[in-house]
């Protein structure tokens, strides 16, 4: 099998714009661990869709699977996910942001019940997907400071950063420079005109404000970080609300910023609110027992 970053892809946009199936001997910026999520598909299906449908219903399963098989849980979950329009543009277009959908859902099911081991292998999965994932690894930290000690600091994070490297294996050994690239190339290339986000609206008028959108985009986080530390009641709804708070912040002030980038938002929500429902009516029996 060819390695799929020497591989040519057709250039959908007919040099439109400066993407990767041009002149460069790197040809594909998608991280390992999304080709192999979706191989299996291509190879028993012949269309890689069928993958982003079946981890888009994953998700909702271990929603259902993870709070008490509650049906009422499961019929929410799909009736959010399906019933979303953007769902069936990510699926008609392939877009790899749908597979996170599962993967956030195991990070927030093994939080909700305190399983931290689990929370931070699926974080390394998760960081692994996607660059923009990589700024929400602090915040699980400062969830977590008030029960860890130095050591523990030490052994979840080593544990994330283990996972993270397993799933760029084996490119992280034989083939590092692609790897590499797939951070170079977003570092050094111009904001589309077509993005989303305040950076790409300036570059259409004529103004390139990307090198201090970077830099403005670390001074946010910074600060969101900050704020989040402030909070004296850490729960998996402020968890999530703050990942989606950083996921947006970077969207906006980044140069490559489209509708499939912010699907992660309408993800991270459906997780809040299913969440939200099942830990609402959680209480309640408690408190009818307790009658």
């Amino acid at each position: 099998m060819k390695n799929p970053y020497e591989r040519v892809y057709m250039d959908i946009y007919k040099g439109t714009y400066d993407y990767v199936y041009k002149k460069q001997d790197i040809k594909l910026v998608y991280w390992p661990i999304n080709i192999y999520l979706l191989t299996p598909f291509q190879a028993f299906f012949g269309d890689i869709r069928f993958g982003n449908i079946f981890y888009l219903l994953s998700g909702c399963l271990i929603l259902y699977l993870g709070l008490k098989r509650d049906l009422k849980i499961l019929g929410l979950s799909l009736l959010l996910v399906f019933t979303c329009p953007y769902t069936f543009y990510m699926v008609k277009y392939a877009w790899i942001d749908s597979l996170s959908f599962p993967f956030f859902c195991l990070f927030f099911v093994s939080v909700l019940y305190k399983k931290k081991i689990f929370s931070f292998i699926f974080l390394g999965v998760i960081m692994s997907m996607k660059l923009y994932f990589l700024p929400l690894f602090p915040l699980v930290i400062l969830y977590f400071h008030k029960e860890f000690s130095v050591v523990e600091y030490f052994k979840y994070t080593f544990l994330t950063g283990f996972v993270f490297f397993i799933c760029f294996l084996p490119f992280s050994i034989i083939d590092v420079k692609s790897l590499l690239y797939s951070i170079e190339y977003f570092k050094n290339s111009n904001p589309r005109y077509d993005a989303l986000s305040i950076t790409g609206y300036l570059f259409n008028k004529g103004n390139n404000i990307s090198k201090f959108a970077d830099y403005l985009i670390l001074a946010v986080l910074g600060v969101i970080y900050f704020m989040f530390y402030k909070n004296k009641n850490y729960t998996p709804f402020l968890l999530i609300k703050y990942f989606i708070l950083v996921l947006f912040s970077i969207f906006i002030l980044s140069k490559q910023a489209f509708g499939n980038y912010y699907y992660n938002i309408i993800l991270l929500s459906i997780c809040y609110i299913v969440i939200y429902i099942f830990s609402s009516k959680e209480k309640l029996i408690i408190l009818s027992d307790g009658v």
